[in-house]
């Protein structure tokens, strides 16, 4: 079983080289929207052949865009350990669910 300090010190290890990281406060649901539109974009540029992605933005997404960029305006330089903790639990619980 995975240990939460050990998989923390990976992580970390994962970001040594850059030279200053900011963190953020963002409503889960705002985040979850963002990834979603992100990976959308992401695959359909894999499986089109023309490398062209079109996207219809509605209002509501583009009013959860806005709520995002606004978030992410501001930002402090310690992470919380209970963002740590709870990315923790989603990474383990997908490597459980994938085996």
């Amino acid at each position: 079983m995975l240990q939460f300090n050990s998989w923390r010190k990976r992580q970390q290890e994962r970001f040594a080289t850059c030279s200053s990281m900011h963190y953020h406060r963002v409503d889960d649901s705002c985040y979850l929207v963002v990834v979603h539109l992100l990976r959308y974009l992401l695959t359909s540029r894999i499986d089109s052949q023309s490398k062209a992605v079109l996207v219809n933005l509605s209002d509501e997404l583009a009013n959860t865009l806005l709520d995002f960029l606004d978030q992410m305006e501001y930002a402090y330089m310690h992470p919380r350990s209970t963002s740590a903790k709870f990315r923790f639990v989603q990474t383990t619980h997908q490597t459980i669910t994938t085996l």
